[in-house]
Parts: C-alpha cells; sequence; structure tokens
C-alpha cells in the first residue's frame, strides 16, 4: 500500500477505506511534535510552507545534517541546541566528562555554555604555575570552539571533597583545556579529584 508522507518526513498510509483512517493518521502525523532530518538552513526554512496552515508547530525539533546539531522553533526564531555527550577521553592520563555544552543561536549571535565535571581516572597530573600544561587535548568538539583563547578560574575538590588550589583553566582555540597553578606552585590533581567548569563564549 502506498503512503502519503507528511511536513515532517512521516508516513501515513494511503488507501481505500470508509472510515477515513489515512487522513486521520495523517493529521495525527502532522501535529505529533516528531524530531527528523533537514540537509540545510535552505530546507529548514522551507518547512513553514509545508506545514498545516503554513505555520510551524511550537515547538518543532530538527536535526541539521550539515551541521551536526538540534534546532528548535520558537514561534520566532531557530534555536540551535546541542549537548556532547559524556565520555572518557585521555592526555597523558584519563578523564570521565559529565555534563556538556548548548550552543544557542539567537539574533545571529551564537552561545556556546559549557557545564562539566571532569574526574582524573588513571594517573595523577601536574598544574604548573609557571606555564600552561596541557589537561585534556581535543576536549571541545568542532562547531563549538573559541575563535580565541578563552580564560577562566575553574573550581575543584579531592577525592574526599575537600577543596584544593583553583587553577586558572583556558579553553584554547585549538578546542582543548590548559591550565595554570594560582596557587604559586605547583598543583598536583590526584585520582579522584575533579574540575568543575561552567562558563560561556561567543562563537
Amino acid at each position: 500500500m502506498a503512503g502519503i508522507t507528511t511536513w515532517n518526513k512521516a508516513t501515513a498510509p494511503a488507501g481505500t477505506e470508509a472510515w477515513g483512517y489515512t487522513a486521520q493518521v495523517k493529521r495525527g502525523l502532522d501535529t505529533s511534535g516528531l524530531v527528523f532530518q533537514v540537509a540545510n538552513a535552505t530546507e529548514r526554512n522551507g518547512l513553514a510552507a509545508l506545514a498545516p496552515g503554513g505555520v510551524l508547530p511550537i515547538p518543532t525539533l530538527i536535526w541539521r545534517a550539515d551541521l551536526g546539531t538540534y534546532e528548535t522553533w520558537d514561534g520566532t526564531t531557530w534555536l540551535s541546541l546541542s549537548v556532547v555527550k559524556a565520555g572518557t577521553a585521555t592526555t597523558d592520563g584519563f578523564w570521565t566528562i559529565t555534563g556538556g555544552l548548548t550552543k544557542t543561536t539567537t539574533n545571529g549571535l551564537t552561545l556556546v555554555t559549557a557545564n562539566l565535571q571532569l574526574t582524573r581516572t588513571t594517573a595523577s597530573i601536574t598544574i604548573n604555575s609557571g606555564s600552561d600544561s596541557n589537561l585534556l587535548v581535543g576536549m571541545i568538539p568542532a562547531g563549538f570552539i573559541p575563535s580565541n583563547n578563552q580564560y577562566f578560574i575553574g573550581t575543584s575538590n579531592t577525592d574526599t571533597g575537600a577543596r584544593f588550589a583553583e587553577p586558572q583553566l583556558v579553553i584554547n582555540s585549538g578546542g582543548s583545556l590548559v591550565g595554570r597553578s594560582t596557587s604559586g606552585g605547583s598543583v598536583t590533581v590526584g585520582v579522584g579529584y575533579k574540575l568543575f567548569i561552567s562558563t560561556t563564549w561567543w562563537l
């Protein structure tokens, strides 16, 4: 049996029946809030003309294949939303990363918000006071990397929950996290120690 493709790329069955199921199913799919993929901004911008009554439902959530991000329609503009998955990354040791990054575009300006917890899981690492120390190479994925170095003070706990030196952290234009001790001496980040990052930057 052939199908009818809706504006949001779902398929309603098509056939001849006395109960009008095809129309009912299509109406349901038209307003179901499905997440679907579009190729680029051109296809996205053409959705309203295909939607029932020429008006997009609020919210409409899509996946931009060209950018690798989700976008949602708030009735006025498309907002870009994407989150980095938690996982494990390596430098000279291992970190477990929880939290993520959110990217929001409004009126042509794109803001990245980072809320991350990095837990040292294998081998200690030293944050020096006189030079930057690589902590996590390539932590920030493409599409979120700042064009200029972003400096901020991170908070940190030991494995027992006690505070240790507040390091100056930098997310550089290569997408890596580097640190410098603010205590006047080097700081050792041991297994189980945590670094907390909460900051924003413009792309």
